[in-house]
């Protein structure tokens, strides 16, 4: 029901880090706006969910709808901030998390961002959340500066469609009545056009370059694309990052992965995540790896409509997928109070040459032995290890997920490539 989580005095609740208090902002702004549509959460999905699996079909199967302006349309747009909206928050916001915790400096009082075909502002959203809760780096070994002492955010949205731009301000507005301290104030700057102005370079030089869903939806030429886009990232601000999100399609995921390829010996770039490396993609060595494409996966706590809409669907599900690449701009150096240590030189303090790898598969459990797959430097690469050899130090093995950051201590390679850990081996893994 329409305000089930607001307080007494009738502002959202009081923690912006929560998904609650988002999902409110969007709900209640949705049920203002279209009184005539139920008023209970559950039942205005519901009551949705033709219009969203017609707009999961148009943008991921037929695909009659990518290059068009479908957000113009009610029936799409209801659908977006219904279902994709906060799914795509929720995945925005896990990016927006392993860029602060790749930053090499705290985040400047005013942050710059120009976010290309921002849609109704999500990554604006998703950002907003993590600045109001930043991420502790789990890299650090002493007291480090706060990763995030963003006060304002100057917010260049550009994006084809005219009614997604309108919700950007009117969630907008909603964000600056709720008052919360912690969420930075926001200036928008919000532009209008056809794909090939809002691909145009913007003003001066960002500190954040945003493109959500934009490769699976951009019309044109690959090789003009990655160009285009590679340009932006390299006119991002010293130290700036850039953060592409697309869905898990094997099309978009393989645009991504070329992107990758293109930005990897440039001279003013750095492949940060997914890879752990900035060797070739195996990905695109050879016919039988390219029949896989890059993708992760993060655990989501649906909230009660999102479960009603794909109980009538069959869309979605716990565990959401996404493609993504994350870059950062040359030319900063590691803040000297950081006192921070890469993750892999903290699995065993008095041992060197751990490994780090990107699991592109979960744990597969069979009878005797655990197995995930990985990506790494020197390729695709399985590692094993033997139920007998558990011990508290290599446990974390039990439980990787797709996507996860692996790093490996002391386990040695087979001549057939396989790794192989045993009771010496230490594991630990990062989350996506």
């Amino acid at each position: 029901m329409t305000g089930d989580l607001l307080e007494d005095s009738g502002k959202p609740m009081a923690d912006p880090s929560s998904d609650p208090f988002w999902y409110r902002i969007f709900l209640d702004e949705v049920h203002a706006r279209f009184p005539d549509l139920p008023g209970d959460d559950v039942a205005l999905a519901r009551s949705l969910h033709r219009e969203a699996a017609a707009l999961s079909d148009g943008l991921t199967r037929a695909r009659p709808l990518p290059g068009t302006r479908y957000l113009d349309e009610t029936p799409h747009l209801l659908a977006y901030l219904i279902y994709y909206l906060p799914a795509n928050f929720v995945r925005s916001r896990a990016l927006f998390r392993s860029m602060l915790r790749h930053a090499r400096a705290p985040l400047p009082d005013v942050l710059e961002v120009l976010d290309i075909g921002c849609g109704p502002g999500t990554q604006l959203w998703a950002l907003l959340a993590t600045l109001a809760s930043p991420p502790t780096n789990p890299e650090a070994r002493t007291a480090a500066p706060p990763l995030s002492q963003v006060r304002e955010v100057v917010y260049h949205g550009r994006d084809h469609s005219v009614a997604a731009l309108r919700w950007v301000r009117r969630i907008a507005d909603r964000v600056a009545a709720s008052g919360h301290p912690a969420v930075p104030r926001v200036t928008l700057d919000l532009e209008n056009g056809p794909w090939r102005k809002v691909l145009e370079p913007g003003p001066g030089a960002p500190h954040l370059l945003v493109l959500g869903n934009v490769i699976n939806e951009l019309p044109g030429s690959d090789s003009r694309l990655l160009d285009t886009v590679c340009a932006q990232a390299a006119a991002t601000r010293p130290g700036g990052f850039t953060v592409i999100l697309e869905p898990a399609l094997k099309p978009s995921a393989q645009r991504i992965q070329e992107l990758r390829e293109a930005v990897r010996t440039h001279p003013d770039l750095e492949v940060v995540s997914p890879c752990t490396h900035q060797e070739p993609c195996p990905l695109l060595e050879n016919a039988i790896n390219r029949k896989h494409w890059c993708h992760q996966e993060i655990s989501w706590d649906r909230p009660p409509w999102i479960q009603a809409l794909e109980a009538r669907t069959g869309l979605g599900g716990p565990r959401l997928a996404l493609s993504h690449l994350l870059l950062q701009r040359k030319g900063i150096s590691p803040s000297p109070d950081a006192g921070s240590k890469r993750m892999a030189d903290r699995v065993v303090e008095t041992t060197a040459g751990p490994q780090v790898y990107r699991a592109v598969s979960p744990t597969l459990k069979a009878s005797g032995t655990f197995a995930v797959h990985l990506c790494g430097p020197e390729g695709f690469v399985e590692a094993m290890l033997l139920k007998r050899h558990l011990t508290e130090q290599n446990r974390p093995f039990r439980q990787v997920r797709r996507g996860d950051r692996v790093v490996l201590q002391d386990a040695p390679r087979r001549p057939s490539g396989q790794l192989r850990l045993d009771a010496s081996s230490c594991v630990d893994v990062e989350p996506f």
